[in-house]
């Protein structure tokens, strides 16, 4: 037998197919484990990412189901909720586990969830790996997301008007909607009468609740948040120049009053000889025994010295109302015998200088790099200067007091700063931060936005290249121009006009309430002394409301710095509200973000525009029709910029107007309030919505 076997081994031993299935069976082994071991890991993937699902499908239902609720409210039916939803998602025996368990629990508003299962091993047990356990661990909570609200607010002068049936005007209420809503978003109290109760803990350190305005009217006040290096440092305006041609004395070397005097010691003199002394002529003193008075040289004007040397004297005194005749502080100043006294005014005749003449209205380049700092700045002032809007005309002529060394023509502002000027009279300005904006294009549509209309570049800063950078307003030194006065847009006419009399009318001009970028408001009082202060006056142009709003509030653009995401790198929601109470209502007489627009025509083309309110059948003239065109670009535009754009519109029911707006705002998000409590509904409709709780996990 032994023998037999000996004999086998040695045949197999030599036999290569023999050695070969050995040699198989053997590597069979190995094999096993690691064809086992991808299987039973395949297996442990699936279960553990059908558990964590399951796990985080269920902590969501449950905060959900908990929402601002208690968690064991109602029988514990958040918990059942969540067990429900787990129990959908992830089955008892799937994938042939076993010993499945799950439980939630709430803390401080965050719900939590464990979950573990055990997972048989197939392939793996003839290595000895029985069973493993996977373990999962889930969260979900309830918070605001990081939102930005841009208000851009009607404040036009129609918004003090108060609407059929209501209590108060339009702006108070306004003022209280805007106060209700931020109440309802950051949580915080104010002392706005508003429904609903109110919330004074605030929204706390984990979310960004921020919140911006651009009142509007004629123009935006935007001034104060653009960096200097955005605004020009030249601009062109409609305006007039300062002609300083007719040549007068020189510089005056001395201007002092002497009284008459003998050997030194003040007489007093008779009225009669007080005037001969101011004339600087001979006279009998009659208080002195008659004595000769005599000048040499005489005469009331005296020339002395050649050449560039020349000097001129004159004297000139005033008897009337006792000015130089026994004036006021005289050793002697009553009685028929007074002290006297004259002007002597010495001044060099040898260097000319020059004296207004008249002016010249057109259009010119105005130097503003220290105005638009918004410092106070010196601008010449003339002689007829009343503010302007404030009614009053020039009854009389206009001038410019002074002279300069040069002749030459001059703009107000190039007279306060000219080497050698003297005497002329200077007023301080400084820029209340209304805007002209940037170069653009005359089109009848504006979508999609054409790329020479710089104005309606929400995003681009200015470039090196012209026409990028935006100009601050300078109206008390815009005018009109034409044939006489110019009071009337008939008179009006488009070219250089040289005239010495002032125009009778100025623009029409509003500069509303400063504009603020999107910023916390940590404090109510803050944020209700700003939508208190908001001012009403001028027209109504939505579309640069719309393009400052859209500004301020973009991520991509000038403020992305400041946008782009909280300060932890968060995402941000963002939101523009733009309420108007009125139509479009435009007119040549304003002097607007597009200039003095009959003159400018920088976006309504060469002939001469018209501008009025619009109504269902008048488009309002051809300013009207260019702000409505704008405005539909601009509302596209940010729509297009993920920004959810709410559109309220206030005041009695226009379906033609209402229909425009709502193709304005993005779907569903169109309101009409036609009282003031209709507007707080609306506003708090839209901070409910804003605001829902959104679950994170």
């Amino acid at each position: 037998m032994h023998q037999r076997l000996s004999s086998f081994l040695v045949r197999l031993l030599r036999n290569k197919a023999g050695n070969t299935m050995v040699m198989m069976a053997m590597a069979m082994v190995p094999l096993a484990g690691l064809v086992g071991g991808a299987v039973d890991a395949s297996r442990l993937y699936l279960a553990k990412t059908r558990l964590q699902h399951a796990c985080d499908a269920g902590a969501l239902a449950g905060r959900r189901q908990m929402g601002a609720g208690a968690w064991a409210a109602d029988s514990n039916r958040a918990r059942t909720v969540a067990d429900r939803f787990f129990d959908v998602n992830f089955q008892q025996g799937l994938y042939g586990t076993e010993t499945l368990t799950r439980n939630y629990v709430e803390n401080a508003g965050k719900v939590t969830g464990t979950a573990s299962v055990i997972v048989p091993m197939t392939l793996m047990r003839i290595f000895n790996f029985q069973q493993t356990t996977v373990d999962v661990v889930c969260d979900a909570e309830m918070r605001l997301p990081n939102t930005d609200v841009m208000f851009v607010l009607d404040t036009t002068g129609s918004m003090e008007q108060t609407l059929s049936g209501d209590t108060q005007n339009k702006i108070a209420g306004l003022r209280t909607a805007v106060l209700c809503f931020y109440e309802i978003l950051a949580r915080l109290d104010t002392s706005a009468t508003c429904s609903g109760t109110g919330a004074s803990d605030g929204v706390g350190t984990e979310v960004q609740i921020r919140f911006g305005f651009v009142p509007y009217a004629t123009n935006v006040n935007v001034g104060e948040l653009l960096p200097a290096s955005h605004v020009a440092n030249q601009w062109p305006y409609q305006t007039r120049l300062a002609n300083f041609t007719t040549q007068v004395a020189g510089e005056v070397v001395s201007d002092e009053y002497e009284a008459y005097n003998v050997d030194g010691t003040p007489r007093s003199i008779s009225i009669s000889d007080c005037a001969a002394f101011g004339n600087n002529v001979q006279f009998t003193d009659q208080n002195d025994g008659n004595r000769v008075y005599t000048p040499n040289p005489s005469g009331a004007s005296i020339d002395t010295g050649t050449g560039a040397n020349l000097r001129r004297t004159t004297y000139s005194n005033s008897t009337a109302d006792d000015r130089d005749w026994g004036y006021s502080g005289a050793p002697d100043n009553s009685g028929e015998f007074r002290t006297c006294r004259r002007r002597k005014i010495v001044q060099k005749v040898g260097t000319p200088r020059f004296a207004f003449t008249d002016w010249t209205y057109r259009q010119d380049t105005i130097d503003v790099s220290s105005y638009k700092l918004r410092n106070d700045v010196s601008f010449a002032n003339d002689t007829c200067l009343n503010v302007i809007g404030d009614g009053a005309a020039c009854t009389g002529e206009s001038r410019i007091s002074g002279t300069v060394p040069a002749s030459g023509t001059y703009d107000e502002r190039e007279l306060a700063t000219v080497s050698g000027q003297q005497n002329i009279d200077l007023i301080n300005r400084r820029w209340d931060g209304c805007i002209e904006e940037r170069d653009t294009v005359h089109q009848a549509s504006y979508v999609p936005i054409p790329s020479g209309a710089k104005d309606l570049d929400i995003d681009s800063a200015p470039s090196l290249l012209s026409g990028t950078s935006w100009g601050p307003t300078l109206y008390r030194v815009v005018y009109p121009r034409g044939t006489g006065s110019a009071i009337n847009v008939s008179q009006w006419q488009n070219v250089s006009q040289q005239t010495t009399m002032r125009n009778l009318i100025w623009p029409d001009y509003q500069c509303p309430t400063v504009a603020r970028k999107v910023q916390s408001w940590p404090t109510a009082a803050n944020f209700e002394n700003y939508v208190n202060g908001l001012t009403t006056g001028g027209n109504t142009y939505h579309d640069i409301g719309l393009l400052w709003g859209a500004r301020l509030l973009s991520g991509t653009g000038i403020f992305r710095a400041d946008n782009e995401f909280t300060a932890q790198g968060g995402a941000i929601e963002r939101h523009l509200i733009f309420m108007t109470d009125g139509e479009t209502c435009t007119s040549v007489y304003n002097y607007a973000s597009y200039g003095l627009e009959w003159f400018d025509r920088r976006r309504t083309g060469t002939s001469n525009p018209g501008g009025r309110c619009e109504t269902n059948s008048d488009p309002g003239g051809s300013i009207s029709e260019q702000v409505n065109a704008r405005t539909l670009a601009i509302c596209e535009a940010v729509k297009n910029k993920n920004i959810t754009l709410w559109v309220i519109w206030f005041g009695e029911s226009k379906p033609w107007l209402e229909t425009r707006l709502t193709g304005c705002a993005t779907a569903n998000r169109f309101f009409a309030a036609r009282t003031s409590a209709q507007l707080q509904t609306t506003f708090a409709t839209i901070a409910d919505q804003i605001g829902q709780l959104r679950l994170t996990n």
